[in-house]
């Protein structure tokens, strides 16, 4: 390992930070940004097609110009910033990881690295435990957790100080658990933080991978893990290896290198036999790599025009595009949004002296010019460009970029003095006087351990890039902005129903409180905002309705005092929040993305318990969500190889868990069994398919839970829900584990329907004996594998069946119940109703690049989309309105930003101009600028276990649909003064409180669950 070392050098950046990517050319004239160079990503057409720019050539310095008319990425609204405390006592060299009432770091005191517990109530120490440095001094140190306890290295005495034991700890308490004998730690953790690289005393080459079993904290050898043959590892499970004229990168899943992606390398790379290589953080499943001869960084003369992006799908493990002539600008700023900014520079660049941190006074430049391009990060094409001129504060190796918030950054270094640029449009303005950003700067700490770099013992450790607040000129401030977006920098916190935000500074850790920048009369004037009351005009219809009366027209509900909040639990989720036996329950990510299943108190927000849990061989596409089996959840406890899972029931009111099955792949969460006809087998039992000796089975769990849950459904025996069985062949209706019926889908869409799916159902509550189920049908793979697009008039059908008898109601071609299931939130109406809302599409629906399955319909194709509130019992629509494109309700599994303004109207932020529907009447128009709705989008998150997909791996699985507070252009945005009756879940009656006070509404939103005080009108 060390000798490799000696040929590639990895630096990564922040942990939730990008560096902003790229900067070279060739020759002396100010190089034009090409195309970015196509992979087999998604959006590689676009890139190859559209990733040009109107040019530069004769532009002057400091002018930006518009490359494309691609959309404005969204990014959150500032934020109010106070600083609540910070930590004395210790130096920082790492990010820290939030638990319930704790947040963990390493720390320096004096030259002993420290392992620190910290109050999040006060910043005070809670404890601190030596802690070791691996052998590979070059690791940064960022803290090891499955979501529960820390692992870390814990100092042995007698042994030599590159060797080290592994050792847990409880962050709460500080109590320490020793999990193995001592060895060479090569880094503090690995392969998402369960396997870990070790080696012989003195080699570092001879490195095997050790395996750590969460149940039994057992380390066994990984087989055949002895080294990556040559492979190194740019960033958690990213490996890249040097090849003759080119390149090659992968992902690394348990020591194993899958399906490499090979990137032909510029003339240079084939004059140099060193690179360097610079990577980003991973953000929205892109990572950007840049590619740089090692004398960019040493001293000497090197050309600016010798480097290449390379941008990577870190789920699939497949290069999206490559930009040659381009390397990382100087500091850092977020890739958010779907935004890559890249730096094209021609000149040298001459290295007077080495150090551990190259300063400005240490190179010079000579006839250095760069342009920057604001891309988009998974094609590539450039939005927009801006002439730097010459400007030594972009180079990759000389830090002059800094962080202002998630939009904007400061550009030190130019001719005409500090710049502010911004990212979303490329456009600058002079930098004033008072302006005060964010600085960053990597570090390396002197330590009383050894470590390995290039082949020898040093006494020193790489640390995170610290954080500290600078003056337009780049030198260090106490001023802290106003107003800013620490989320992009910082870590989330919730303690005592107060919200912080964690930064690592220079000397400190720093708990900021933030609020949205709103003023009150902004505040005030998106309360009231909405149309105006109508009167009794009649809504507009396309055909007259039999059946229920159609609802009075009204306007909107009367303005209410603004929800608040009541407390916030700072575990990420990735599905939405369910209340089960009294407790809130939802699956969420701990900091080392650890999937966890978590149980909130409904009133106060605090954990009463966690289970680690995995999704095993859950289809990517297929969404996880919280599944029951007599009140009781299933899921997966983590099996023992990556893909594994063993079956099990939890308590949710306790959290214990029953195994019911052995460890194996599964494809699916557990659930009732059925017969091959898709009937519910008697007795009840649940079943889950699992992997046995390379074939797929339907394995039944062991019965070890016979007694419902008190107070479940299962126990209250009830037979309000229709349950539908789908199989290849045929639909079937239970209820309370009894078949109803069972029917050919032939019987229910027509006699020519083959290669069916469903895509949405739901039974309809104001007909006790209908069940509404929208399908696809008529769309299979051709020869090649490959999907065609979906015909919505020829392969979509939404349709009405008897609950009793199974006979077909109705039948609407084209059409989609809850457009979607894009709409499954809407609430009443005024008289109590709930109304059946459909879209009827006409064009078509494409899959996904490489994607093959029935929720990835992503890619509308000439789609016009008409939204229905339609007659349950006949089908007729009440009202319709046309709405066009509309991409928020056209697509199954596509990008979505869906807003509700309200319980009745919606906002449709996606379209070339936003617009806001009323449910009521179908009546629409123009959302105004001012007017704040919640944001709904189903998540997805990186379960750091790889599928195979469509030959490759893929990491990425689809969660639940979190919520957010959203502008009308569905950016982030203040707590709006309304909360809609479908957003969130009521706990009011779940916790059992007899008080009349504020009613609790709890909503998944994406950094947190949170729970909203909503007064009583």
């Amino acid at each position: 390992m060390a000798a490799r070392r000696q040929h590639i050098t990895a630096l990564a950046a922040g942990l939730a930070l990008v560096t902003l990517a790229g900067c070279t050319g060739d020759g002396t004239a100010v190089p034009e940004p090409p195309a970015a160079t196509s992979g087999s990503g998604p959006g590689s057409a676009a890139a190859s097609a559209d990733g040009t720019t109107n040019g530069t050539t004769g532009r002057p310095a400091g002018s930006p110009s518009a490359a494309t008319t691609a959309p404005t990425p969204q990014r959150p609204a500032p934020e109010q910033i106070r600083e609540r405390w910070r930590t004395k006592g210790f130096t920082p060299s790492g990010p820290v990881a939030v638990f319930d009432r704790t947040a963990v770091a390493y720390g320096l005191i004096g030259k002993q690295l420290n392992l620190i517990g910290i109050d999040l109530s006060e910043g005070s120490t809670k404890w601190r435990k030596p802690a070791q440095l691996p052998a590979d001094a070059t690791q940064l140190s960022y803290v090891g957790t499955d979501g529960r306890d820390v692992r870390f290295l814990q100092p042995v005495a007698g042994h030599p100080l590159w060797q080290s034991q592994l050792a847990s700890v409880d962050p709460e308490t500080g109590h320490v658990n020793v999990i193995s004998a001592p060895w060479a730690f090569v880094g503090n953790n690995g392969c998402a933080g369960t396997c870990y690289e070790v080696a012989p005393p003195d080699d570092l080459i001879a490195t095997k991978t050790l395996q750590l079993d969460l149940r039994t904290a057992k380390l066994t050898p990984v087989d055949g893990s002895n080294d990556l043959g040559g492979w190194t590892a740019l960033r958690k499970g990213i490996v890249m290896k040097l090849g003759d004229g080119a390149v090659e990168i992968s992902v690394e899943r348990n020591g194993k290198v899958l399906a490499p992606q090979r990137i032909a390398m510029p003339r240079w790379y084939r004059t140099t036999s060193r690179v360097r290589l610079r990577t980003t953080a991973r953000s929205g499943g892109v990572q950007m790599v840049t590619i740089l001869p090692a004398g960019a960084e040493e001293p000497g003369t090197s050309n600016l025009a010798d480097a290449v992006v390379v941008t990577m799908d870190t789920a699939r493990g497949k290069k999206l595009w490559t930009a040659p002539g381009e390397a990382m600008c100087g500091g850092f700023v977020v890739l958010d949004a779907g935004l890559a900014v890249t730096c094209r520079s021609t000149g040298t660049r001459t290295v007077v002296s080495k150090s551990d941190a190259v300063v400005a006074g240490e190179i010079t430049y000579q006839r250095q010019r760069t342009v920057l391009s604001g891309r988009d990060a998974r094609t590539g094409k450039v939005r927009w460009t801006y002439n730097a001129g010459a400007n030594k504060g972009i180079d990759v190796s000389n830090p002059g970029m800094n962080a202002i918030d998630d939009r904007r950054v400061l550009l030190s270094g130019g001719a005409g003095g500090p710049v502010v640029i911004d990212s979303d449009t490329g456009k600058t303005a002079p930098a004033k006087a008072d302006q005060v950003s964010w600085c960053l700067a990597i570090r390396r700490f002197d330590t009383a351990q050894t470590g390995w770099v290039d082949g020898r013992r040093v006494g020193q450790m790489e640390g995170l890039e610290a954080w500290q607040t600078c003056t337009p000129q780049g030198k260090a401030t106490s001023a802290v902005p106003a107003t800013g977006a620490l989320g992009p920098i910082a870590s989330k916190a919730g303690v005592d129903g107060e919200s912080l935000t964690l930064v690592t500074q220079a000397d400190a850790v720093v708990a900021y409180t933030t609020q949205p920048a709103a003023t009150a009369g902004s505040a005030a004037a998106s309360t009231s905002s909405g149309p105006a009351p109508r009167g009794p005009t009649a809504p507009r219809t396309s055909t007259t309705p039999r059946g229920p009366t159609a609802p009075k027209i009204i306007g909107p509900p009367k303005g209410s005092a603004a929800p608040t909040v009541a407390w916030k639990a700072s575990v990420r989720p990735v599905t939405d929040v369910v209340e089960l036996s009294g407790v809130l329950v939802y699956y969420g990510l701990d900091p080392a993305d650890q999937l966890l299943l978590i149980g909130l108190d409904p009133r106060s927000g605090k954990q009463k318990w966690r289970q680690p849990a995995t999704t095993s061989g859950l289809h990517p596409d297929n969404a996880l969500t919280i599944r029951t089996f007599r009140g009781y959840v299933a899921y997966f406890q983590p099996g023992g190889q990556p893909l594994e899972g063993a079956p099990a029931l939890l308590d949710p009111r306790n959290g214990t868990a029953v195994t019911v099955g052995g460890p194996l792949e599964y494809w699916n969460i557990p659930r009732r069994c059925t017969d091959e006809t898709g009937k519910a087998r008697k007795p009840e039992k649940l079943c889950a398919e699992g992997r046995v000796e390379g074939q797929w089975r339907n394995i039944e769990l062991a019965d070890r839970v016979t007694t419902p849950v008190p107070g479940s459904e299962d126990a209250a025996g009830s037979g309000r829900w229709v349950d539908l069985t789908w199989t290849d062949k045929s639909v079937s209706a239970s209820r309370a584990g009894r078949t109803l019926w069972t029917r050919n889908w032939r019987q229910l869409l027509g006699a020519d329907a083959t290669d069916v799916g469903y895509l949405a159902w739901n039974a309809w509550e104001g007909d006790s004996d209908t069940v509404i189920a929208t399908v696809r049908y008529n769309w299979a793979a051709g020869p090649s594998g490959d999907f065609p697009r979906l015909d919505a008039r020829r392969s979509l059908m939404t349709v009405a069946v008897s609950i009793s008898t199974g006979a077909v109601r109705w039948r609407r071609p084209g059409a989609a119940l809850g457009c979607l299931s894009r709409l499954d939130s809407v609430g009443r109406l005024p008289d109590g109703a709930q109304p059946l809302l459909a879209c009827s599409y006409t064009g078509s629906i494409g899959a996904s690049v490489g994607r093959t399955d029935t929720d990835e319909l992503a890619v509308p194709r000439d789609q016009q989309v008409t939204l229905l509130q339609l007659d349950p019992v006949t089908g007729k629509p009440y009202w319709s309105t046309k709405l066009g494109s509309a991409p928020d309700i056209g697509t199954v599994d596509g990008p979505s930003e869906l807003g509700w303004l309200d319980s009745w109207r919606i906002l449709l932020s996606s379209n070339e101009k936003p617009v806001v529907v009323d449910l009521i009447s179908g009546a629409a128009r123009p959302a105004k600028p001012t007017e704040l709705g919640w944001c709904t989008s189903t998540t997805t998150f990186d379960s750091g276990v790889a599928y195979e997909q469509d030959g490759a791996p893929n990491t990425s699985r689809t969660g639940g649909a979190l919520t957010r507070p959203c502008s009308s252009k569905g950016t982030a945005a203040a707590v709006p003064g309304r909360m809609p009756s479908g957003v969130g879940l009521d706990v009011t009656d779940t916790a059992g409180s007899s008080d009349a006070g504020p009613d609790l509404r709890v909503v998944a939103q994406s950094d947190a669950v949170v729970g909203y005080r909503i007064p009583q009108p």
